[in-house]
Protein backbone atom coordinates (compact mmCIF):
# COMPACT_ATOMS: atom_id res chain seq x y z
CA UNK A 1 0.00 0.00 0.00
CA UNK A 2 1.40 3.36 -1.00
CA UNK A 3 1.89 5.92 1.72
CA UNK A 4 -0.40 8.94 1.63
CA UNK A 5 1.94 11.83 0.87
CA UNK A 6 -0.37 14.24 2.73
CA UNK A 7 -0.15 12.37 6.03
CA UNK A 8 2.69 14.54 7.34
CA UNK A 9 3.75 18.14 6.88
CA UNK A 10 0.53 19.47 5.30
CA UNK A 11 -0.62 22.83 6.61
CA UNK A 12 -4.29 22.42 7.51
CA UNK A 13 -5.03 25.92 8.79
CA UNK A 14 -3.53 29.35 9.36
CA UNK A 15 -4.78 31.91 11.85
CA UNK A 16 -3.56 35.51 11.85
CA UNK A 17 -4.23 37.88 14.74
CA UNK A 18 -3.21 41.55 14.48
CA UNK A 19 -0.84 40.57 11.71
CA UNK A 20 -0.11 43.07 8.92
CA UNK A 21 -3.51 44.17 7.51
CA UNK A 22 -5.49 41.42 9.25
CA UNK A 23 -7.07 41.92 12.65
CA UNK A 24 -8.26 38.31 12.82
CA UNK A 25 -8.24 35.84 9.95
CA UNK A 26 -8.53 32.06 9.85
CA UNK A 27 -8.15 29.94 6.73
CA UNK A 28 -8.69 26.17 6.56
CA UNK A 29 -6.82 24.59 3.67
CA UNK A 30 -7.69 21.59 1.55
CA UNK A 31 -5.29 18.61 1.70
CA UNK A 32 -3.89 19.21 -1.79
CA UNK A 33 -3.69 22.38 -3.90
CA UNK A 34 -5.17 25.65 -2.62
CA UNK A 35 -5.71 28.97 -4.39
CA UNK A 36 -6.06 32.20 -2.42
CA UNK A 37 -7.63 34.96 -4.51
CA UNK A 38 -8.54 38.55 -3.73
CA UNK A 39 -8.13 42.17 -4.73
CA UNK A 40 -4.84 43.98 -4.53
CA UNK A 41 -4.07 44.95 -0.95
CA UNK A 42 -6.60 42.50 0.50
CA UNK A 43 -3.87 40.62 2.41
CA UNK A 44 -3.11 37.57 0.27
CA UNK A 45 0.64 37.96 0.66
CA UNK A 46 0.17 38.43 4.41
CA UNK A 47 -0.94 34.79 4.62
CA UNK A 48 2.27 33.55 3.02
CA UNK A 49 4.29 35.96 5.15
CA UNK A 50 2.56 34.65 8.27
CA UNK A 51 3.38 31.06 7.35
CA UNK A 52 7.01 31.98 6.75
CA UNK A 53 7.35 33.82 10.05
CA UNK A 54 5.51 31.20 12.08
CA UNK A 55 7.81 28.48 10.77
CA UNK A 56 10.90 30.32 11.94
CA UNK A 57 11.66 32.57 8.99
CA UNK A 58 13.18 36.00 9.54
CA UNK A 59 11.22 39.10 8.67
CA UNK A 60 13.86 40.12 6.14
CA UNK A 61 13.33 37.07 3.91
CA UNK A 62 9.66 37.99 3.53
CA UNK A 63 10.70 41.37 2.09
CA UNK A 64 7.72 42.89 3.95
CA UNK A 65 9.52 44.27 6.99
CA UNK A 66 12.98 44.61 8.46
CA UNK A 67 11.93 43.19 11.84
CA UNK A 68 9.13 41.11 13.27
CA UNK A 69 7.55 44.03 15.08
CA UNK A 70 7.08 45.69 11.69
CA UNK A 71 4.61 42.90 10.81
CA UNK A 72 2.25 43.73 13.69
CA UNK A 73 -0.95 45.49 12.64
CA UNK A 74 -0.67 49.25 12.91
CA UNK A 75 -1.96 50.54 16.21
CA UNK A 76 -1.55 47.20 17.99
CA UNK A 77 1.10 46.23 20.52
CA UNK A 78 1.21 42.53 19.75
CA UNK A 79 0.03 39.91 17.29
CA UNK A 80 0.39 36.23 16.53
CA UNK A 81 0.36 33.60 13.82
CA UNK A 82 -0.87 30.05 14.44
CA UNK A 83 -0.42 27.12 12.07
CA UNK A 84 -1.85 23.61 12.36
CA UNK A 85 0.26 20.94 10.62
CA UNK A 86 -0.86 17.38 9.91
CA UNK A 87 1.15 14.74 11.75
CA UNK A 88 -0.20 11.33 10.79
CA UNK A 89 1.15 8.09 9.38
CA UNK A 90 4.23 5.99 9.96
CA UNK A 91 6.57 8.98 9.59
CA UNK A 92 4.75 11.16 12.12
CA UNK A 93 6.92 13.23 14.44
CA UNK A 94 6.59 11.98 18.05
CA UNK A 95 2.98 10.88 17.56
CA UNK A 96 2.74 9.65 21.15
CA UNK A 97 3.39 13.23 22.31
CA UNK A 98 1.83 15.45 19.64
CA UNK A 99 -0.89 13.23 18.20
CA UNK A 100 -2.35 13.73 14.71
CA UNK A 101 -1.63 17.47 14.57
CA UNK A 102 1.12 19.88 15.62
CA UNK A 103 0.06 23.44 16.40
CA UNK A 104 2.76 26.10 16.10
CA UNK A 105 2.07 29.58 17.44
CA UNK A 106 4.45 32.51 17.18
CA UNK A 107 3.72 35.62 19.19
CA UNK A 108 5.01 39.01 18.06
CA UNK A 109 5.42 42.03 20.33
CA UNK A 110 6.35 45.62 19.74
CA UNK A 111 8.88 45.43 22.58
CA UNK A 112 10.75 42.73 20.67
CA UNK A 113 9.94 39.88 23.06
CA UNK A 114 8.83 37.15 20.64
CA UNK A 115 8.31 33.49 21.37
CA UNK A 116 7.01 30.12 20.20
CA UNK A 117 4.36 27.83 21.59
CA UNK A 118 4.40 24.32 20.13
CA UNK A 119 1.26 22.42 21.09
CA UNK A 120 -0.16 18.95 20.55
CA UNK A 121 -3.50 18.06 18.98
CA UNK A 122 -5.50 19.02 22.08
CA UNK A 123 -3.75 22.38 22.52
CA UNK A 124 -1.36 21.44 25.32
CA UNK A 125 1.96 23.28 25.16
CA UNK A 126 4.76 20.75 24.62
CA UNK A 127 7.70 23.05 23.89
CA UNK A 128 8.58 26.70 23.44
CA UNK A 129 12.06 26.50 21.98
CA UNK A 130 13.31 27.17 18.48
CA UNK A 131 15.32 23.95 18.71
CA UNK A 132 12.18 21.80 18.85
CA UNK A 133 10.69 23.73 15.93
CA UNK A 134 13.83 23.05 13.89
CA UNK A 135 13.56 19.33 14.69
CA UNK A 136 9.96 19.32 13.47
CA UNK A 137 10.79 21.18 10.26
CA UNK A 138 13.78 18.96 9.53
CA UNK A 139 11.68 15.84 10.11
CA UNK A 140 8.99 17.11 7.73
CA UNK A 141 11.51 18.48 5.19
CA UNK A 142 10.10 22.02 5.43
CA UNK A 143 12.57 24.80 4.50
CA UNK A 144 11.12 28.29 4.75
CA UNK A 145 14.19 29.85 3.11
CA UNK A 146 14.02 27.52 0.10
CA UNK A 147 12.27 29.12 -2.92
CA UNK A 148 11.08 25.65 -3.93
CA UNK A 149 9.01 25.62 -0.71
CA UNK A 150 8.01 29.27 -0.34
CA UNK A 151 8.25 31.75 -3.21
CA UNK A 152 6.83 35.20 -2.58
CA UNK A 153 5.89 37.78 -5.22
CA UNK A 154 9.15 39.68 -5.16
CA UNK A 155 11.28 36.56 -5.51
CA UNK A 156 9.02 35.22 -8.25
CA UNK A 157 9.36 38.50 -10.11
CA UNK A 158 13.12 38.36 -9.71
CA UNK A 159 13.21 34.78 -10.99
CA UNK A 160 11.06 35.60 -14.03
CA UNK A 161 13.18 38.64 -14.83
CA UNK A 162 16.21 36.39 -15.37
CA UNK A 163 16.15 36.52 -19.14
CA UNK A 164 18.14 33.41 -20.04
CA UNK A 165 18.42 29.86 -18.64
CA UNK A 166 22.10 30.52 -18.03
CA UNK A 167 21.22 33.33 -15.64
CA UNK A 168 18.63 31.18 -13.86
CA UNK A 169 21.21 28.47 -13.20
CA UNK A 170 24.22 30.73 -12.70
CA UNK A 171 25.47 29.78 -9.25
CA UNK A 172 27.38 33.03 -8.84
CA UNK A 173 24.52 35.40 -9.71
CA UNK A 174 21.30 33.59 -8.92
CA UNK A 175 20.52 31.96 -5.57
CA UNK A 176 17.40 30.08 -6.74
CA UNK A 177 19.35 27.16 -8.13
CA UNK A 178 21.58 26.92 -5.07
CA UNK A 179 18.71 27.28 -2.60
CA UNK A 180 16.32 25.04 -4.49
CA UNK A 181 18.83 22.17 -4.72
CA UNK A 182 20.22 22.86 -1.22
CA UNK A 183 23.65 23.31 -2.76
CA UNK A 184 23.95 26.60 -0.91
CA UNK A 185 23.76 24.75 2.42
CA UNK A 186 26.31 22.22 1.19
CA UNK A 187 28.54 25.07 0.05
CA UNK A 188 28.24 26.76 3.47
CA UNK A 189 29.01 23.47 5.21
CA UNK A 190 32.00 22.95 2.90
CA UNK A 191 33.34 26.42 3.68
CA UNK A 192 32.86 25.76 7.39
CA UNK A 193 34.77 22.48 7.10
CA UNK A 194 37.56 24.24 5.21
CA UNK A 195 37.81 26.90 7.89
CA UNK A 196 38.02 24.23 10.57
CA UNK A 197 40.67 22.34 8.62
CA UNK A 198 42.70 25.53 8.23
CA UNK A 199 42.34 26.22 11.94
CA UNK A 200 43.44 22.68 12.82
CA UNK A 201 46.39 22.96 10.41
CA UNK A 202 47.49 26.19 12.10
CA UNK A 203 47.22 24.54 15.51
CA UNK A 204 49.20 21.51 14.34
CA UNK A 205 51.87 23.77 12.85
CA UNK A 206 52.09 25.77 16.05
CA UNK A 207 52.34 22.61 18.14
CA UNK A 208 54.99 21.22 15.80
CA UNK A 209 57.09 24.37 16.29
CA UNK A 210 57.04 24.10 20.07
CA UNK A 211 57.30 20.29 20.16
CA UNK A 212 61.16 20.16 20.18
CA UNK A 213 61.20 22.64 23.04
CA UNK A 214 58.66 20.55 24.95
CA UNK A 215 60.67 17.38 24.33
CA UNK A 216 63.85 19.10 25.56
CA UNK A 217 62.01 20.34 28.64
CA UNK A 218 60.75 16.82 29.34
CA UNK A 219 64.27 15.46 28.94
CA UNK A 220 65.61 18.07 31.38
CA UNK A 221 62.87 17.31 33.90
CA UNK A 222 63.61 13.59 33.66
CA UNK A 223 67.29 14.25 34.36
CA UNK A 224 66.38 16.44 37.35
CA UNK A 225 64.04 13.77 38.68
CA UNK A 226 66.75 11.15 38.29
CA UNK A 227 69.21 13.27 40.30
CA UNK A 228 66.57 13.92 42.96
CA UNK A 229 65.79 10.23 43.13
CA UNK A 230 69.45 9.39 43.72
CA UNK A 231 69.75 12.10 46.37
CA UNK A 232 66.63 10.85 48.13
CA UNK A 233 67.89 7.28 47.87
CA UNK A 234 71.23 8.11 49.52
CA UNK A 235 69.63 10.35 52.12
CA UNK A 236 67.22 7.57 53.05
CA UNK A 237 69.94 5.01 53.64
CA UNK A 238 72.11 7.58 55.43
CA UNK A 239 69.24 8.24 57.78
CA UNK A 240 68.87 4.49 58.40
CA UNK A 241 72.57 4.12 59.17
CA UNK A 242 72.55 7.08 61.54
CA UNK A 243 69.50 5.71 63.28
CA UNK A 244 71.17 2.31 63.75
CA UNK A 245 74.39 3.95 64.96
CA UNK A 246 72.52 6.07 67.50
CA UNK A 247 70.51 3.08 68.65
CA UNK A 248 73.69 0.99 69.23
CA UNK A 249 75.40 3.92 70.94
CA UNK A 250 72.44 4.45 73.23
CA UNK A 251 72.23 0.74 73.99
CA UNK A 252 75.93 0.57 74.94
CA UNK A 253 75.60 3.71 77.03
CA UNK A 254 72.63 2.33 78.95
CA UNK A 255 74.35 -1.02 79.43
CA UNK A 256 77.49 0.62 80.89
CA UNK A 257 75.34 2.87 83.08
CA UNK A 258 73.45 -0.15 84.37
CA UNK A 259 76.71 -1.95 85.18
CA UNK A 260 77.93 1.11 87.04
CA UNK A 261 74.78 1.20 89.13
CA UNK A 262 75.07 -2.51 89.93
CA UNK A 263 78.73 -2.07 90.86
CA UNK A 264 77.98 0.82 93.24
CA UNK A 265 75.13 -1.12 94.78
CA UNK A 266 77.41 -4.11 95.36
CA UNK A 267 80.10 -1.91 96.99
CA UNK A 268 77.50 -0.29 99.19
CA UNK A 269 76.18 -3.62 100.40
CA UNK A 270 79.71 -4.93 101.07
CA UNK A 271 80.44 -2.05 103.43
CA UNK A 272 77.46 -2.82 105.57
Amino acid sequence: KLKNISDIGTIESVELWNFMCHERLRIDFCPRINFVVGHNGSGKSAILTGITVCLGGKATITQRATSLKGLIKEGKSKGSVTIKIRNKGLDAYKPDIYGDHIIIERELRKDGVNGYKIKNSVGKIIASSRKELNHILDHMCIQVDNPMNILNQDLARQFISSSTPEEKYNVTRNFFFLKGTQLSQLNEDLELVRERIDKIDRIIKLKAEVLPEIKESIKTKKAELKVRYKCNYYCYYLFIYLFIYLFIYLFIYLFIYLLFIIYNLFIHLSIF
